[in-house]
């Protein structure tokens, strides 16, 4: 017997087949919905802890070399290391409802093994991430003051930053969130679990980009190490630096060897001693014309120059709007920031790049102030200078006719020191020999500074750009 199907029993059937398909493919739609939030999610949850670590490792240090672990370390209204990566993360994450974590510590490269000596003799690429919550974090020099090097080197027995977890060089930044899903109406899960990490590293300056030193002055650690208090340009044992055109083999075209003596009508290199002249004052002009690389030895002159130096002291004494009462004289500092070599021997006209420090200039002397006349302490002694180290801004005044009265005044006030006879750091007051030519005089305590991107050895200077390295 043939059996009919009427047709509405047929719509009831493709009806039951078009649930049973639909409902699979609105689960998988919803399934890919979820896996492409969830990538968006995770890529911006992502960018958010790398800018954060970022930042965090960028403030790791303040420009004075102390670690930046507490709000207004580094000056007042600067943020500590942590708190400025977590509320820059927190600034990108403002509506994930996320969780964060900050924490400071150390980060140490993976080596690859030298397999005939099992010794690490070269990095790949990882490493390992220690929490390390110090706030005295190790030095970057040994017992002798020799910088300690980054690697253990193959064959020596040194003591080296990578393996030493005191050595605080990172900011790592972890961040989780839940995600709402779309699948989980089909499979009762309401959320998926985002994570994400970062580890940004700041390691030791390898070059100093260009303009970021002011004059073509190199000075000596040693000088830094004793409070640099006074600079000197004169050929006497306690000179504290030396004329330099920025030359060194790596930066100079068409020439390896520059150790042959620095011209003192040449400092600035190409540009000419001029054009130097006319750029101290300015915020907006150029310093170094080349990068300059730190460790590599650098061309430097030993001695005074009368020209060069009086070019320079004419600028800061009228063309630096330094003066606010129009009576000729400087009546604020200038800040500066210099290079710095490892010595002031000046061997072979050349000596190695230690960094570079910022110093406020108070005063100078051109001529001998110890003689009559217009050059003489009575007319060339300071009579004012604001003191920028307190908030608000003081000034320090004499109204003595006596330039020896006004000069030890201001001496002690800025507390002005400089080496004796026998080594030692006393007052430079006029009596001590403290006034004399071809001087430059700092507040005492010179900031090292931060200079360049990480990838450089240590040579005391870290680096003022970190990188990502997890």
């Amino acid at each position: 017997m043939t059996v009919r199907l009427h047709k509405r029993q047929q719509r009831g059937a493709s009806l039951v087949h078009f649930i049973l398909v639909i409902v699979p493919l609105l689960a998988m739609g919803a399934f890919a919905v979820d896996m492409g939030n969830v990538l968006m999610w995770q890529a911006a949850l992502q960018r958010s802890v790398d800018a954060a670590a970022l930042e965090g490792a960028r403030m790791l240090y303040c420009d004075d070399g102390l670690l930046n672990h507490t709000d207004d370390q580094c000056g007042s209204g600067i943020t500590s290391a942590d708190n400025a990566a977590r509320s820059l993360a927190e600034d990108n994450l403002a509506d994930a409802g996320a969780t964060i974590t900050v924490e400071r510590g150390h980060w140490a490269f993976q080596q690859v093994p030298d397999e005939s000596t099992d010794e690490a003799n070269e990095i790949k690429r990882g490493g390992f991430f220690t929490p390390n919550a110090t706030t005295s974090p190790s030095s970057l020099s040994d017992t002798n003051g020799k910088f300690r090097p980054l690697f253990d080197p193959p064959g020596e027995d040194l003591d080296d930053l990578n393996s030493d977890t005191d050595d605080i060089n990172a900011v790592r930044v972890q961040a989780s969130r839940l995600n709402p899903s779309l699948f989980g109406l089909f499979a009762k899960l309401d959320s998926y679990q985002g994570r994400a990490t970062a580890v940004a590293y700041i390691g030791f300056a390898g070059k100093i980009a260009p303009d970021e030193v002011d004059v073509p002055i190199a000075m000596c650690q040693e000088t830094i190490d004793v409070g640099c208090h006074v600079g000197r340009l004169i050929p006497e044992t306690d000179q504290s630096g030396g004329w330099t055109d920025y030359l060194q083999p790596g930066n100079t075209p068409g020439s390896s060897d520059v150790c042959s003596g620095a011209k003192a009508n040449d400092q600035g290199g190409f540009t000419g001693y001029g054009t130097f002249v006319d750029r101290i004052c300015s915020d907006t002009s150029s310093g170094n014309p080349w990068e300059l690389y730190v460790g590599e030895d650098m061309q430097v002159k030993n001695g005074q120059d009368q020209n060069v130096f009086s070019d320079l002291f004419e600028r800061w004494q009228s063309n630096c709007n330094l003066d606010t009462d129009a009576d000729g004289w400087p009546d604020k500092p200038i800040v500066w920031t210099m290079p710095v070599i490892e010595n002031c021997k000046f061997t072979g006209h050349c000596a190695p790049l230690y960094g570079a420090v910022q110093v406020e200039v108070l005063w100078m002397f051109d001529k001998n102030p110890d003689s009559e006349g217009v050059d003489g302490i009575d007319n060339t002694a300071p009579w004012e200078m604001e003191d920028w180290s307190t908030d608000p801004v003081t000034v320090w005044s004499s109204s003595s006719a006596d330039g020896e009265v006004r000069w030890n005044s201001f001496v002690q006030h800025f507390d002005l020191q400089m080496k004796n006879d026998e080594g030692q750091m006393v007052p430079a007051t006029f009596e001590a020999g403290g006034a004399t030519q071809k001087t430059m005089y700092f507040r005492p305590g010179c900031k090292e500074v931060t200079l360049g991107g990480t990838g450089g050895i240590n040579f005391g200077v870290r680096a003022e750009v970190p990188v990502l390295v997890f």
